[in-house]
């Protein structure tokens, strides 16, 4: 029987919540990456039922972050998800056949791109660019396929205030 793990990054996001709780029925493993919340996050995370709660110093760099996760992914297929995204549809482990799967990733009611989110895992798969992160890179037209489970992005259904934090913090990344 195949398995998924999930890599999940985080810096004091409550929704991680979510974004763990969507994952459950598809992942046998749930790997949480913090990259440095404050002691008060740190304890939500840890009152986290069924999750492997590791810790990465952040240095400005998504993809060392992901690509630290993925270390600690010991299921067949590894999906990344973000702490603001939830998984809408249940991924079925045995029907995996490919090496790397898009899923459509919903950012509000207009915008929707193909993401590669969900992968073989331990075939030396790592995510490239510190910003806006991608394992592009890898896929040839024949270890590709689309998936029909889709990712629903939250983090820019914000409000005012805090979607201008995390422009501003994307910015600073830039």
């Amino acid at each position: 029987m195949k398995t998924i793990s999930a890599v999940i990054i985080t810096i004091n996001n409550k929704d991680v919540v979510n974004a763990i709780d969507s994952v459950r029925s598809s992942c046998s493993q749930i790997v949480v990456v913090d990259t440095g919340s404050t002691q008060e996050h740190l304890g939500f995370l840890k009152q986290i039922e069924g999750i492997e709660l590791h810790y990465f110093k952040w240095c400005e760099d998504f993809s060392a972050a992901r690509n630290y996760g993925l270390q600690f992914a010991n299921g067949d297929y590894t999906l990344t998800i973000d702490s603001d995204e939830v998984l809408e549809k249940q991924i079925h482990a045995d029907m995996l056949t490919a090496d790397i799967y898009g899923l459509l990733q919903k950012n509000n009611s207009t915008n929707k791109i193909w993401s590669s989110r969900l992968f073989k895992n331990k075939i030396g798969i790592t995510y490239r660019n510190k910003l806006h992160e991608t394992i592009d890179h890898f896929i040839t037209p024949n270890n590709y396929l689309r998936c029909d489970a889709k990712l629903i992005h939250t983090g820019y259904a914000l409000s005012m205030e805090d979607l201008t934090k995390k422009v501003r913090q994307e910015l600073k990344n830039n």
